[in-house]
């Protein structure tokens, strides 16, 4: 769960603030050092599960006092505490938010972890209606589905997912057949990938700092990684 989060308003959707974790140490162990900052008046920062029967399960992480111009607070809390609560979002396959309230109504909220698997997430407003893309934040996920079968792409896939925390993954339905696509998330697009697709990302999965995807295509009857053919519509002249 570490990493920087954007807080979008739930009326306008538009970036009202971030929160922030970072682990760290205290006297009593392991933890979690938590910022919040919102540009709206709130009273308290929790944590939601909503899960697939679109139950919610919440913990209150901190109340303050509201401020006219925002809020800015700065804590720490325990890790087995989270921990504990986001185990809760595992079993039931939930989707884990960060949430600001005031008087119990919503201000703004964040994705901290989409639906293991399932989440449905399209980072290059694709037009193309023959390809169908969602995130993953578990490899063994992909790997259960038979998403990832070569060795060679082992690597590749495990890097792009340590630094963010998820990969992409994917189908494309064409004449020639079906197939699979992975895509590894990037800051470099100048890589030397005999068979990977470099993309730019239009939307970035939980906002972070990455620039595109290495997509990668697998046949779905061989399951051999292919070299994916960009064809170049050109007007009659």
């Amino acid at each position: 769960m570490e990493g920087y989060y954007r807080l979008l308003s739930t009326n306008t959707n538009k970036v009202i603030g971030y929160v922030s974790f970072e682990m760290c140490r205290n006297k009593e162990g392991r933890c979690y050092s938590v910022k919040c900052k919102v540009d709206e008046t709130c009273d308290c920062l929790f944590l939601r599960i909503l899960d697939e029967g679109d139950n919610i399960k919440e913990v209150v992480l901190r109340r303050f006092i509201p401020e006219p111009q925002g809020t800015f607070v700065y804590f720490s809390i325990d890790k087995p505490q989270i921990d504990d609560f986001l185990s809760q979002a595992s079993d039931c396959k939930g989707r884990v938010y960060a949430c600001v309230s005031f008087n119990g109504n919503p201000v703004g909220k964040c994705v901290l972890k989409e639906k293991e698997g399932s989440a449905s997430f399209d980072p290059f407003g694709t037009v193309n209606k023959n390809y169908k893309w969602f995130a993953v934040q578990n490899i063994d996920y992909l790997r259960g589905q038979g998403l990832i079968i070569s060795d060679a792409f082992k690597t590749v896939a495990e890097r792009g997912f340590a630094a963010y925390r998820h990969l992409l993954a994917g189908q494309y339905f064409s004449e020639e057949g079906t197939f699979t696509v992975i895509g590894v998330p990037d800051n470099r697009s100048r890589r030397a990938y005999e068979y990977g697709r470099w993309v730019n990302a239009k939307i970035r999965y939980m906002d972070q700092s990455y620039t595109g995807y290495w997509l990668f295509y697998f046949d779905d009857i061989s399951k051999k990684m292919v070299r994916p053919v960009i064809r170049i519509n050109r007007r009659r002249r």
